[in-house]
């Protein structure tokens, strides 16, 4: 069986999303290392501490959605449930951050997470397809 375009399509994103935060953490990284050399002092310890647990998480990040995108392209069923977790986890603090808008300054950002919330119940809807499971399943039969 050959791939869906739309799993095509859903593993180059994951691979250019990835990489684009992988590459973010690392300016992040590099960044507050160099912001916090110049001050060398103890709020220098504690921004230096806070940056590498933020270029952290996003490493991190960014790893799992370039694996899940090359996992998407080869048709690994792990990478289609490790897709759909990552997009139930992001729907969910899409969700939060859009009912934490309660004024209206910020009324403009809620369609932008609102479109977020759209595509993550596109991912998830797409991903539990009967025809989807199957194109999975049946590669990983194949390896």
């Amino acid at each position: 069986m050959t791939r869906p375009t739309g799993v095509t399509i859903l593993g180059i994103l994951g691979i250019l999303w990835g990489a684009f935060v992988v590459a973010f953490s690392f300016l992040l990284l590099l960044g507050l290392a160099i912001v916090s050399w110049f001050l060398a002092g103890l709020p220098a310890v504690f921004l230096g501490f806070g940056a590498a647990v933020i270029g952290g998480f996003f490493l991190v990040y960014g790893v799992l959605h370039l694996l899940v995108g090359i996992g998407m392209l080869r048709l690994a069923e792990w990478a289609r449930v490790l897709a759909m977790v990552l997009a139930a986890i992001n729907l969910a603090f899409t969700a939060l951050r859009l009912l934490a808008i309660l004024t209206p300054f910020f009324f403009f950002f809620a369609f932008r997470r609102l479109f977020v919330c759209a595509v993550d119940v596109l991912i998830l809807w797409y991903l539990s397809r009967r025809q989807i499971k199957q194109a999975f399943s049946r590669q990983d039969g194949k390896t």
